[in-house]
């Protein structure tokens, strides 16, 4: 009896994804990280006179929830790089162009060269100005977010956007709103009823993370609900359809239905899945943002979401990219090997005669092998691959 068995050889990867962790993989807003999405210093000012942001956090830096992390959304040293080739955000200065996606590839979230160019002509991230300096709030800039004169009107009946600045309206889809992230009223209302956001201001609501739940990013009773089993994504609204500016609300970014799931369990948000165009917004799910094809292919090529990654799983500030956010990429690596199997099939044979006639064999009589029972005279062999089973061989 021959019995082979095929070893088995199995590789594994462990996937990380660490959101908001001790470690701090893509620690979003942490006490060194500051999250540098807008400033120089990098403590998130948007439009406050020391700015910190302090998005429900004690002492500020946009701590995002975690200990020490940078947010490292794909940056090699962090400060959550998302934008800049320096990794400030500039939104809003002079000199600044937001780049989000730029050359050097500081999250280059989806250009062929890397400017971002969100469906703009030369990038820079114009996300949707013809110049493209994204300027939100200046004085000669427009920001024109899809807009017919450019104040950013983000579903507002009069809206200016006005980020930091005194009036201030931007109205994101409220029925009073300023907006004024960082200002001395500040409404803001992302889509509430009553809804204050005050980003970084005296009475701020916003309450990012806070106990009781007006944007409660990560709260116990989940307004947010970041990745939830229903998930509307409801940003700080009191039913929770993130309404910016829309009719019914879901926070139809431009979508038919769109609840912007987040990382549900439906999940149209799908980001970084194994269709996983990030569907963010359209009702078919390619967040075509100004492109002529779209797949939000924000930095990828084949367009996973793969925010800042060569092969794309989403490996959001991961030093080896797992991430794998419900990607189909994250394989379970199977070591096959070959194993060559020889079959030989023995024929029992009389002394003296051969195995396929029969017939005495004179000169296997004449060496003296009479009487000495059966021989092994003849074989044939078959040889084959055994690559997906166990082989169990008898003979």
């Amino acid at each position: 009896m021959i019995l082979l068995i095929r070893p088995f050889n199995y590789k594994c990867e462990c996937n990380s994804e660490n959101r908001g962790t001790s470690q701090g993989e893509d620690n979003r807003g942490t006490s060194q990280g500051e999250d540098n999405r807008e400033t120089s210093q990098g403590q998130e000012n948007r439009g406050t006179s020391q700015g910190e942001d302090n998005r429900g956090t004690s002492q500020g830096q946009d701590n995002r929830g975690t200990s020490q992390g940078e947010d490292n959304r794909g940056t090699s040293q962090g400060e959550d790089n998302r934008e800049t080739s320096q990794g400030q955000e500039s939104r809003g200065t002079s000199q600044g162009e937001d780049n989000r996606g730029t050359s050097q590839g500081e999250d280059n979230r989806g250009t062929s060269q890397g400017e971002d160019n969100r469906g703009t002509s030369q990038g820079e991230d114009n996300r949707e100005t013809s110049q493209g300096q994204e300027s939100r709030g200046t004085s000669q800039e427009e920001d024109n977010r899809g807009t017919s004169k450019g104040k950013d009107n983000r579903g507002t009946s009069q809206g200016q956007e006005n980020r930091g600045i005194s009036q201030g309206e931007d109205n994101r889809g409220t029925s009073q709103g300023k907006d004024n992230r960082g200002t001395s009223q500040g409404e803001d209302n992302r889509g509430t009823s009553q809804g204050q956001e005050n980003r970084g201001i005296s009475q701020g609501e916003d309450n990012r993370g806070t106990s009781i739940g007006q944007e409660n990013r990560g709260t116990s009773q989940g307004k947010d609900n970041r990745g939830t089993s229903q998930g509307e994504d409801n940003r700080g609204t009191s039913q929770g359809q993130e309404n910016r500016g829309t009719s019914k609300g879901q926070q139809n970014r431009g979508t038919s239905q769109g609840e912007d799931n987040r990382g549900t369990s439906q999940g149209e948000d799908k980001r970084g899945t194994s269709q996983g165009e990030d569907n963010r917004e359209t009702s078919q799910g390619q967040d075509n943002r100004g492109t002529s094809q779209g797949q939000d292919n924000r930095g990828t090529s084949q367009g996973q979401d793969n925010r800042g990654t060569s092969q794309g799983q989403d490996n959001r500030g991961t030093s080896q990219g797992q991430d794998k956010k419900e990607t189909s990429l994250s394989k379970k690596n199977e070591l096959e090997e070959k194993l060559t199997v020889v079959i030989v099939k023995f024929d029992f044979c009389k002394s003296g005669e051969s195995a396929r006639s029969g017939k005495t064999d004179p000169e296997s009589q004449s060496h003296g092998r009479q009487g000495a029972g059966p021989e092994w005279d003849s074989f044939s062999a078959l040889e084959f691959h055994a690559l997906d089973m166990p082989t169990l061989v008898y003979d």
